[in-house]
């Protein structure tokens, strides 16, 4: 039986001395079979197409049913794992909190339990007569967040 674990497995021994990590592991009720990978250099098609072939190679007719798709998350897909986060310290990204605000900034540390980013705001400082840029910094816990993503100006 094709389960997620054994794929993981799979997957992380193909992984091994490199900087490419596994983001998710899923089997579909559709019969897909999805690996998303992550690294801060890249994916190389290559790689993605040596692990198809294991998982092939592995699991033999018993998976003849299956679609399989190994790749890269994106540059816009939402983080989803701690490693991601720690990818991305002194980047720019996008933060909606669960209330809807955004916030853009510089990731500058990332913990177990939160990450702090650096935004630039207009704040007028007591006793000024005009507003000045500044920066601050903002920490958020991961559960009060909806969504962090790499930002890419277009």
């Amino acid at each position: 039986m094709i389960d997620k674990n054994t794929i993981t497995e799979l997957v992380e021994q193909q992984l091994v001395d490199t900087d490419v990590f596994i983001v998710a592991v899923g089997i579909t009720n559709t019969n897909d079979i999805v690996v998303e990978l992550d690294s801060k250099s890249g994916i190389d098609t290559n790689l993605c197409s040596s692990i198809t072939h294991c998982i092939l190679t592995k699991f033999g007719s018993e998976i003849d049913n299956y679609n399989i798709e190994v790749g890269s998350v994106g540059l816009t897909t939402p983080l989803k794992t701690l490693k991601q986060y720690q990818n991305v310290v002194d980047t720019t990204v996008e933060v909606v909190t669960k209330e809807g605000k955004k916030f853009k900034g510089e990731m500058k540390s990332v913990s177990e339990a939160d990450f702090t980013i650096e935004i630039e705001a207009m704040v007028k400082p007591e006793g000024a007569k005009r507003k000045q840029l500044i920066k601050q910094n903002i920490t958020f816990a991961y559960g009060d967040v909806k969504t962090v993503c790499r930002y890419i100006k277009v």
